[in-house]
């Protein structure tokens, strides 16, 4: 008879890797870090972006290939867009409304975390409004 033991179940690292933007609610980014602490978040602070304008934050998160966590969104819309017609890469965008209770924030960013799937960079704009979970393809590919 032979008698096999399985290994312990080893944590998967999360293939999705987020920026949240400067004035992006901290305690959103320490209860996603809290509740699940193999979350790949950093904040513009951690890489020295601090104060730094919309286009760089977008080339830097494209680059990364990190998801763009937000509150601003009608400031980041127009360089995403920018960004799209130059046919430069994007990072994807979470848009986290600030009425949104943090609770709700934290869990959806986790879900979202765990569904989505591709390396987070695209040459299309693609909005997620977090809290509300509707996909907002803001530019198409073949438009």
């Amino acid at each position: 008879m032979s008698l096999s033991i399985a290994a312990p179940p080893v944590p998967l690292r999360s293939l999705v890797r987020y920026l949240a933007d400067e004035n992006f609610n901290v305690h959103i980014v320490n209860g996603v870090l809290r509740r699940c602490p193999e979350t790949d978040i950093l904040r513009l602070q951690d890489v020295g972006l601090a104060r730094a304008d919309d286009p760089s934050v977008l080339a830097w998160a494209a680059s990364e290939r990190r998801i763009l966590l937000t509150h601003a969104v009608n400031t980041v819309t127009v360089f995403a867009y920018e960004r799209v017609i130059r046919g430069l890469l994007m990072p994807d965008v979470f848009e986290v409304p600030l009425k949104l209770p943090i609770g709700a924030a934290i869990d959806d960013i986790i879900l979202c975390s765990k569904a989505e799937e591709g390396d987070g960079q695209t040459t299309t704009f693609h909005s997620y409004e977090v809290g509300m979970w509707e996909f907002h393809p803001l530019i198409q590919d073949g438009l």
